[in-house]
């Protein structure tokens, strides 16, 4: 598989705003420091980098009054604004984690950081969760819109985000905020504390606080106007018309051929639906696009379907304290503790069966009329189709993810005088989470539900497993049916009994824990100096440990147990050894025609467990033609490895829709890791000019990335 990214991008400047009400008290100093910016390890600005850098400052991120720093990067045009806890799409379980994307490239292939250190993943796909870092204490943010693997390591494909928090605070900050939507929901209030001090006759300095806050959410789209419209993605597929897009947002967009209340989907009586109450009644069939869509039919308004989310609800907690002490003139020893929660809520509708299988001569639940009508066709079934899950609105299906996060840094940095510096740093972090799906159906139960028969004394009982039409497609989840039956009518909608609820009803759960350790050493300084400036140098080395356990609560997962979340359990881990050089080469300064040129380069070697070694490069360079231009440019081999669950997971499962020549059925698909997983492969181009003069700086970017071997 190959990806390929081409944009062409000018940023003059970021306008933000938000509807919060804000407070900030603060009573501090924080003293001047060198700025080693995210472009390079060695000591460059934003605009002098050969690759593009832009930093966010203290001021600006104070100014966006952001309640999480997911709201502050999304400020930042080079970020997509893929889900996070505020962000989710129609019919799609709002995220626990808020990821950043650069380019639209994945959160999987944008480094994140810390004070220029890999955090501890919050999931076995490597990625972090920036709600877990307290956005009162963050001193600037630094964004590489360029490959940047040879100086950061792997997944630094799209670019890298550096959060660089504050270590110098004198006295006491605090942030009181509050927010909401113009209905009066998505209510949130935001409780960032600070608090720094020196001791020991100044030569050690702490500072610790940290953020709260909740939101309620908003739990339907049928709250708002435009949500009454149901609008929706809809695919207009390879055959549409010269100059139309691949796919449109649009209103009425429903499931073809599906209904809350359930609709026959194929056949001589296709079309015949049912309302809430299970009366039939002729469908309006809207425009069809493609083998699952339509748009604009008879449905549209009828029945408010659960799982149509707006915003989940969620609490979120990030604090951090760092302690610095300086054991001599030249050696400082660091010590930092973070931890952060973030749990979320939201309803979902995930199970929408399609190919219900009805017995016309044996259901007691399908109307006469339908049944005389099915008959006089020659029909001995009809298969329904529904778009709302047995459970309706009565019991939504549920989501509930529960995040927990800690990383412990222990470290010691110095000079060695003469313009060289080093540090040496020990991270270990663990991260915790828990996805709990409640109201899962459990997919044998349910299929032998909808298989309802009158018994010989009439009453209404389950019918026999080795006559249900149902089982045909599915002959292994007979192995799934659990004693105790009770049937179901899928005719029309909130009409289940509790008894058959209670029945296919079940709760899916996930444990996970995540840890890494991570042992750095990094070293820099000039070598020696040539007639336009010396000759600068980073080197450094790097082990990392990944491990994740998770485990899950799903009997037969391999087997579908429940309709959707069907995780097995299992543990592993793998290992990581870099090393890397970067160097700077000025080659003029004050020629003609050049104020400056510099050459800029940098190698990674590394090492993996489970796939062996991989080399990664860079090449740039800048031109500072005067004080108003200076050009740009890189070249460079970028990679993305694996993650835990990319190689390891063991055989999750999901039902899924196979389609053929128009039609379409639900089946089960399988999800596993890779052992044998190699990193994928990137080749990154970026040019640009930067324009300054007086309080302007503008720079106009261009960038080419070709990604081979990609991990799908």
């Amino acid at each position: 598989m190959k990806i390929h990214n081409c944009k062409f991008i000018g940023i003059v400047a970021i306008a933000v705003g938000s509807m919060t009400a804000s407070l900030s008290v603060m009573a501090q100093d924080i003293a001047p420091e060198e700025v080693i910016v995210t472009g390079s390890r060695l000591n460059n600005t934003g605009f002098t980098s050969p690759t593009p850098v832009t930093t966010l400052g203290a001021e600006q991120i104070e100014r966006t009054a952001a309640t999480q720093v997911y709201d502050l990067t999304n400020t930042i045009p080079a970020f997509r604004a893929s889900a996070g806890p505020t962000n989710t799409t129609r019919g799609i379980r709002t995220a626990a984690q808020a990821i950043l994307d650069l380019r639209g490239l994945g959160g999987a292939r944008t480094l994140v950081l810390v004070n220029g250190l890999r955090p501890t993943p919050v999931n076995g796909a490597n990625a972090f969760d920036t709600n877990l870092l307290p956005a009162s204490l963050i001193d600037r943010v630094e964004v590489v819109t360029g490959g940047a693997s040879a100086a950061y390591g792997s997944d630094a494909v799209a670019g890298v985000a550096n959060f660089v928090l504050k270590n110098r605070m004198e006295g006491f900050s605090s942030t009181l905020q509050y927010g909401m939507t113009d209905r009066i929901d998505a209510q949130e209030p935001l409780v960032g504390l600070g608090y720094g001090s020196s001791f020991a006759n100044g030569r050690g300095h702490f500072i610790v606080g940290g953020d709260f806050s909740n939101n309620n959410g908003i739990e339907s789209i049928y709250e708002r106007d435009w949500g009454r419209l149901e609008p929706g993605i809809v695919s207009l597929g390879a055959g549409r018309a010269a100059g139309l897009p691949a796919n449109l947002i649009t209103n009425h967009a429903e499931r073809k051929y599906s209904s809350a209340g359930g609709v026959i989907a194929k056949g001589p009586l296709a079309g015949v639906a049912f309302d809430a109450n299970g009366n039939p009644y002729n469908m309006i069939v809207g425009t069809p696009n493609g083998a699952t869509q339509m748009v604009g039919s008879g449905n549209y308004g009828n029945i408010e379907l659960p799982g149509q989310n707006i915003m989940g609800a969620y609490d979120r907690l990030a604090s951090l304290a760092r302690v610095e002490y300086e054991l001599t003139p030249d050696v400082n020893l660091i010590s930092q503790f973070s931890y952060g929660t973030l749990t979320t809520h939201t309803t979902a509708g995930s199970f929408q069966p399609n190919d219900i299988i009805i017995d016309v001569a044996t259901n007691p639940y399908i109307p006469e009329s339908v049944r005389a009508a099915a008959v006089a066709a020659g029909e001995s079934t009809i298969t329904l189709a529904k778009v709302a899950t047995p459970f309706g609105d009565v019991k939504p299906n549920k989501s509930g993810n529960s995040l927990e996060n800690m990383n412990l840094l222990v470290g010691l940095e110095g000079s060695l005088g003469s313009g060289w510096d080093w540090d040496v740093n020990y991270q270990h972090g663990l991260t915790n989470s828990v996805r709990a799906f409640k109201n899962q159906p459990k997919v044998g139960n349910y299929y032998a539900s909808v298989y309802a028969v009158t018994a010989t004394n009439g009453a209404i009982v389950c019918g026999d497993l080795a006559t249900n039409p149902n089982f045909v497609k599915r002959p292994d989840q007979i192995l799934n049916v659990e004693p105790g039956c009770q049937p179901y009518n899928p005719f029309g909608y909130n009409n289940a009994t509790e008894q058959s609820l209670a029945y296919f009803d079940g709760t899916t759960s996930v444990d996970e824990t995540v840890e890494m350790d991570n042992l750095t050493a990094n070293l820099r300084g000039a070598l020696f100096d040539m007639p336009a400036g010396p000759v600068s140098v980073a080197t450094g080395v790097e082990y990392r440990k990944h491990s994740i356990e998770s485990i899950s609560n799903v009997p037969e997962g391999s087997v579908g147990f429940f309709a959707n979340e069907n995780n097995v359990t299992y543990d592993a881990s793998y290992n990581t050894k870099e090393i890397y050089v970067e160097t700077e080469i000025p080659l003029l300064r004050d020629a003609a025609f050049a104020q400056a040129l510099s050459l800029n380069g940098a190698a990674r070697y590394t090492n993996y467990s489970t796939s062996g070694s991989v080399t990664t490069w860079k090449a740039g360079a800048t031109w500072d033609l005067n004080d108003m231009f200076l050009f740009r440019g890189t070249q460079s081999r970028d990679i993305r490895a694996p993650g835990l669950i990319e190689l390891f997971q063991k055989g999750g499962q999901g039902s899924g829709l196979l389609r053929n020549n128009g039609t379409s059925a639900t089946v089960i698909g399988f999800g596993s890791g890779n052992p044998t997983l190699t990193p994928e492969i990137a080749d990154t181009t970026t040019v640009g000019v930067v324009f300054q003069t007086g309080m302007l700086s503008l720079s106009v970017d261009y960038w080419d990335i070709s990604i081979e071997d990609v991990i799908g």
